[in-house]
């Protein structure tokens, strides 16, 4: 409909502008009433908690349609208050997920027995030193070695991974740049559980007898350094040439150029990828557990050994989310504010 007077330009005009009402199935006289009703079939009137029959299934399947129905039109309707859009939508899948547990034929009450089995956390062995430790103590341990490994590899990685960039940079020899790629191609191609059971196990061969824990920092430490030189190096190359040639053309010498020109908008650009690199070496500290480091893992798996039970296992896994999804949020943060910024400059 053109009521702006222009040629050629449509102005869209809602229902309520056009009619000078909403239609009936957009009120909450009738919205609000519905939700209810639906909601009330699904506790009172569906079938209890077993599997279903063809026609029982019809009816569940019929009232979740409804409710989906509903939950589009307040979504799509302009003037809807957004809690009120949020709280319909997460409706969706938790009527979704409370189908599934009130429907399947899944054993519930063994599940949570198998998997959320927290009393033997609480159980403990004495040491030798005549000392009780508890299961939880056990996992704490193990976490902060976990902790421990992901620090030093995370410190020498970046130095390793910054000194090469710069040397490939600075230096630029066709030789010695050769055997930096190789290098570099090498630990990115080599299977990081390979590699641990090369240095920890191969080395004493030579006469280089290295403990577990230094056998896999110096692991994990050589592999990021060198991802971690490609994510330096691609940062150093993203700075304009002329910001070289000028500090050059003022007196600067090669490495203080790198220095005070090139590094500090070097290092801001690979922020976030090298925020991802770290989310990735904190997960490759669990494999540090096939060279007899108690980690995070390892100290997990004895206890489900112990108990036959894989609570340790799950309990593991909340505590490796709980680091990592933080981790893995800052790094798409970083990401999208470097985007930006680089789209107003």
């Amino acid at each position: 409909m053109n009521i702006s007077g222009i040629p050629g330009e449509t102005i869209k005009l809602t229902w309520k502008e056009r009619y000078g009402h909403w239609p009936w199935f957009s009120r909450y006289e009738f919205q609000i009433p519905a939700l209810l009703v639906i909601l009330a079939v699904m506790i009172f009137l569906l079938p209890q908690k077993s599997l279903p029959t063809g026609g029982q299934w019809i009816s569940i399947i019929v009232t979740y349609l409804a409710y989906l129905t509903l939950t589009i039109l307040i979504l799509a309707d302009r003037e809807k208050p957004l809690w009120l859009k949020n709280t319909t939508a997460l409706g969706i899948v938790f009527i979704l997920g409370w189908f599934f547990y009130r429907y399947s034929a899944a054993r519930w009450e063994r599940l949570g027995e198998v998997f959320f089995n927290f009393e033997i956390m609480n159980k403990g062995d004495f040491l030798a030193s005549g000392t009780s430790l508890t299961n939880w103590q056990l996992m704490a341990g193990g976490l902060l070695v976990a902790l421990k490994v992901f620090g030093f590899s995370a410190l020498y990685g970046t130095l390793l991974g910054l000194f090469i960039a710069i040397i490939r940079d600075l230096i630029n020899d066709k030789v010695l740049n050769f055997f930096l790629i190789a290098y570099v191609d090498f630990m990115r191609a080599m299977p990081m559980i390979v590699m641990l059971l090369v240095v920890y196990s191969a080395l004493p061969f030579t006469g280089i007898i290295l403990s577990p824990f230094v056998s896999g920092v110096l692991t994990l430490s050589m592999i990021e350094g060198a991802y971690l030189s490609e994510i330096f190096r691609s940062g150093i190359e993203a700075i304009h040439q002329g910001q070289t040639e000028a500090a050059k053309s003022i007196g600067l010498s090669p490495i203080k150029t790198m220095r005070f020109i090139i590094l500090p908008q070097a290092l801001k650009i690979v922020v976030p990828p090298f925020t991802s690199s770290m989310v990735g070496l904190m997960k490759g500290t669990a494999l540090t557990s096939a060279i007899t480091i108690v980690e995070l893992i390892k100290a997990a798996r004895q206890i489900q050994n112990w108990y036959a039970n894989p609570t340790p296992i799950l309990i593991a896994t909340m505590i490796y989310l709980a680091i990592l999804l933080p981790m893995s949020r800052l790094s798409n943060i970083l990401e999208r504010k470097w985007r930006a910024k680089g789209a107003r400059s």
